[in-house]
């Protein structure tokens, strides 16, 4: 009496069906999803020397705070020259419920003649403004009237 493989797979039909998806689910390979572009998030810097000079090369239209990533809508005049904006921090909390902190952006660019009107988001991560685990931080950011409060 030998083994028959059809005789098998007629009185265990559900248990070679298992076999098979099992096979197919555990060999398919792994598809990458997309979450579209990724966010270039930036490090907010912490400068003890720093000395805030008005910066009238550019404006912030818009700010928001999500988790720890600070977005802003900046324009400026431009064209295909460098232009690259740092966030910076003197390191003095204002001794204020919650505390309170003055953030300066800092436009650095290559001169240049064209007029053309250029809008784009910048990206900081918050992480460096936090004192101690849990807490809020009001922030008071350089050339945008409203304050931004930062829970943590």
């Amino acid at each position: 009496m030998g083994f028959n493989l059809i005789e098998f797979v007629m009185k265990n039909q559900i248990l070679f069906f298992l076999i098979i998806l099992l096979l197919f689910v555990a060999c398919k390979a792994k598809k990458e999803v997309s979450k579209g572009p990724q966010l270039q998030v930036k490090e907010l810097i912490v400068d003890k020397e720093l000395y805030p000079v008005e910066d009238e090369t550019f404006s912030i239209s818009a700010a928001s705070i999500d988790g720890d990533i600070l977005t802003l809508e900046v324009s400026y005049h431009g064209g295909k020259a460098f232009h690259d904006f740092e966030l910076l921090f003197n390191g003095i909390y204002m001794k204020s419920m919650p505390p309170q902190v003055n953030l300066f952006l800092k436009h650095s660019h290559t001169p240049e003649n064209c007029e053309k009107l250029i809008s784009e988001s910048v990206h900081y991560n918050l992480k460096n403004l936090r004192l101690g685990e849990r807490g809020t931080v009001i922030i008071r950011l350089a050339g945008y009237t409203e304050k931004l409060e930062y829970t943590y």
